[in-house]
């Protein structure tokens, strides 16, 4: 499990002594926000990618994503950021440190989730180019399936996706989409609701 801010650029000045510092809280963009991933690996080599946007990486989010999403009996590994320490509470709960290695002696790794954060760069580099607040889930819903399903061959990959809009209903969230409707702003007010597994 690891977070990783996406959006949100601030363009710098030209001269170097009209630049601010980006990092204080005060010139930072609000359209900046975190993807918390928490990527399954087992040994059936069947992978999945949970995400949830949330405003900044912190303690309540990251237990909200590890509650609705892994079982008690889980090793949920992940870096050394604060915000996960209250993951010990509910799972067996193993860190690495990056300052010191990217992978501790015993196999302890983020490996798998910084995988799909490239991915996610690729994406914006490569594909949207832009990242929409409004539509931000929905690209890494679709950057989250293409990480899970790397390995099956083009066709499959087209069937899947036919057969789950044909069994789909009708989206309330597209549905009038060229009338102007769509779907609702991203909420942050409570990170610690039940929401929708990707």
């Amino acid at each position: 499990m690891d977070g990783k801010y996406a959006g949100g650029h601030v363009k710098q000045a030209n001269r170097a002594e009209d630049r601010i510092d980006c990092r204080l809280k005060r010139h930072q963009n609000m359209k900046r926000v975190c993807v918390l991933a928490l990527r399954e690996k087992n040994a059936r080599d069947r992978e999945r990618t949970f995400t949830r946007i949330v405003r900044e990486e912190n303690g309540p989010a990251a237990f909200a994503n590890v509650t609705h999403h892994v079982d008690c009996k889980a090793v949920v590994a992940t870096d050394e950021h604060p915000s996960y320490n209250d993951i010990v509470a509910k799972n067996e709960h193993r860190q690495v440190n990056h300052s010191e290695a990217f992978r501790t002696n015993d196999g302890v790794n983020t490996n798998h989730v910084e995988s799909f954060f490239s991915r996610v760069e690729r994406a914006y580099v490569g594909i949207h180019h832009h990242f929409s607040l409004k539509y931000f889930d929905w690209y890494m819903a679709d950057v989250a399936w293409r990480e899970d399903n790397r390995k099956r061959d083009n066709g499959r990959l087209t069937a899947m996706v036919l057969m789950t809009v044909m069994q789909a209903p009708t989206s309330r969230d597209l549905c009038g989409y060229w009338q102007g409707y769509g779907p609702p702003e991203l909420d942050f007010s409570d990170v610690l609701k039940a929401f929708k597994p990707i």
